[in-house]
């Protein structure tokens, strides 16, 4: 009988420390190492802090933010083989006012996911630099999934004088960005780094031939500013009635251009009926 005891006694050990083993090997924690890949996809362990992941995360959700923070960060980068990461802090914000564009239905466990990362790479010159970024993306009911396009946004608004929110979209390494005053000008900054005075911002229209382009007043700069001095009155009739497509700006030989996603396209139809 004592023999029949002291093996269950050792059974009974033996499967608690292995339980405890588990729970400890598979528990997040917020802050700590974590092994990461470099640009050659070699590892490489480096300090992380996040608020929120413990409370919020499992190991395997856990390790799927750290990888899509790295990769997204090295996908920023003219040399993304040259990153070699240094530090990665990351913070979750559950959501819980989020809608979808297309139904006006709530978008249920939301998370967003903000990771700033410290690391060395090489620049557009070809240096090698201390530098560091930030990125964002969002866990849909635990999948990593972009919704940006598909959410519904703020009411546009003017707070404190300034706009709540600009025109902007971009595409792999493309991007426009355009910012209205309450008075009528307009700014803008887009992927190329130099423009001339007379530069040109074009906005493509949905159900028309007829598209809106403006010109800039400011001198050259290479800081990518645009300055310009609104939209005319037939400018204004076609951008209150239809909806945009598209934008793109032309400088000194050089041009870009992005489309609009879905939950944009009503941007200046929204404006003018804000400010007029």
């Amino acid at each position: 009988m004592k023999n029949l005891l002291l093996v269950l006694l050792v059974i009974f050990t033996a499967s608690s420390c292995g339980e405890d083993k588990l729970k400890n090997e598979e528990k997040v924690f917020n802050s700590g190492d974590v092994i990461v890949k470099d640009g050659k996809g070699n590892n490489d362990t480096i300090p992380f802090k996040c608020t929120g992941c413990e409370e919020n995360l499992t190991e395997l959700d856990f390790k799927r933010v750290i990888d899509e923070s790295v990769d997204l960060t090295k996908e920023t980068m003219k040399y993304p083989r040259s990153f070699i990461p240094t530090k990665l802090d990351i913070t979750l914000i559950k959501e819980d006012s989020l809608f979808w564009f297309d139904s006006s239905e709530k978008i249920d466990s939301v998370i967003t996911v903000i990771a700033e990362s410290n690391f060395i790479a090489k620049n557009g010159y070809g240096n090698e630099l201390e530098g560091d970024g930030v990125i964002s993306f969002t866990i849909v009911d635990g999948v990593i999934r972009d919704i940006s396009e598909d959410i519904k946004l703020p009411e546009l608004n003017f707070e404190k004088g300034y706009i709540n929110r600009s025109l902007s979209a971009s595409h792999n390494d493309k991007f426009i960005k355009i910012t209205p005053t309450k008075e009528g000008m307009i700014s803008a900054v887009s992927n190329i780094s130099c423009v001339d005075e007379n530069a040109i911002l074009a906005i493509l229209l949905e159900g028309t031939d007829e598209n809106v382009t403006i010109t800039s007043w400011n001198d050259f700069n290479c800081d990518g500013i645009m300055l310009f001095d609104g939209f005319d009155k037939n400018d204004i009739e076609l951008l209150k009635t239809h909806q945009v497509n598209g934008v793109g700006v032309i400088t000194d030989g050089e041009r870009t251009s992005v489309s609009i996603p879905k939950n944009k396209k009503t941007y200046f139809k929204e404006l003018f009926t804000l400010i007029q």
